[in-house]
């Protein structure tokens, strides 16, 4: 059995974390530019963690999901 046929979170999960990986390297881009202003990198410190945060979010949803399918399958399996 294939674990994309089981598994229909992961590749919605995978894009949201690309998703966050590329915003995180524009602003890794932005605090290291020292031609920009400190507030400026204050600002994407901020942003850096706002989507850190979606990242566990979405990381916990998978997880809670992920469970919630094995206790599944080990009821099914039991019966």
């Amino acid at each position: 059995m294939n674990v994309y046929e089981i598994d229909w979170r992961l590749s919605s999960t995978r894009q949201v974390f690309q998703a966050l990986s590329e915003a995180l390297k524009s602003v890794k881009k932005i605090f290291l530019d020292k031609t920009r202003e400190d507030y400026e990198r204050e600002d994407a410190l901020e942003h850096a963690e706002n989507l850190l945060g979606i990242a566990f979010v979405t990381a916990q949803t998978y997880i809670t999901g992920t469970v919630s399918d094995i206790n599944q399958f080990a009821k099914t399996a039991n019966n």
